[in-house]
């Protein structure tokens, strides 16, 4: 795996309207930032690059999580029009890892990055341009897109959305037992589920 570059772009330019407060710099269930989380699980897979999108009010607190990883190659990027909506954050996270063949891209409010799904969505890498995870029948994250693909997002208009880009290449959904590839905690109940374990898949 070490000739093949493989990026991982994790997207934390939301405003967190829904939440009224960063949700990745909330504690997870040990008491730790989200963001710290996600990155101590990055740190188990091979990745190139590791860029984090964040807006200009949260860099500093990311860049101090960041600080803990000496080990991965870590680029905090801000996004300058976060009214363009999440699209241009990935467009901007891929710009920072092109020089990858491959690219995991992930949510910030998802504390759930398994090793063993990364792994598996690897191994599948050549077997469709983009690799979804899924759980009971419902696809997740983060999604694993190939170097053709990152070039046509990058091209793509900066409102379009994601999932419609995707659609424009060939998918694999790939099954997982990872249940955590579906958590999105865009609210404070969901975050509240979460904390208690009391996380539902409906």
């Amino acid at each position: 795996m070490s000739s093949i570059k493989t990026g991982l772009i994790i997207l934390a330019a939301g405003t967190s309207s829904r939440m009224g407060t960063c949700k990745y710099l909330l504690p997870d269930r040990n008491g730790h930032p989200i963001l710290e989380s996600i990155l101590k699980s990055a740190s188990q897979f091979a990745f190139s690059t590791v860029a984090i999108v964040t807006s200009f009010e949260n860099a500093d607190a990311v860049g101090e999580i960041c600080r803990q990883f000496k080990q991965l190659n870590v680029v905090v990027v801000c996004n300058p029009k976060q009214e363009l909506g999440r699209f241009y954050s990935v467009q901007l996270g891929l710009r920072s890892v092109s020089e990858a063949d491959y690219c995991f891209i992930h949510n910030a409010d998802n504390p759930s990055l398994q090793t063993a799904t990364l792994k598996l969505m690897y191994a599948n890498r050549s077997n469709a341009s983009v690799i979804i995870p899924v759980y009971g029948n419902k696809g997740g994250h983060p999604v694993l897109v190939n170097a053709n693909v990152m070039v046509s997002l990058c091209s793509a208009d900066s409102d379009s959305v994601l999932n419609v880009e995707l659609k424009k290449a060939d998918n694999l959904r790939v099954e997982t037992k990872d249940s955590g590839i579906l958590i999105d905690l865009d609210t404070s109940d969901a975050y509240r589920e979460y904390i208690t374990g009391e996380f539902s898949l409906i």
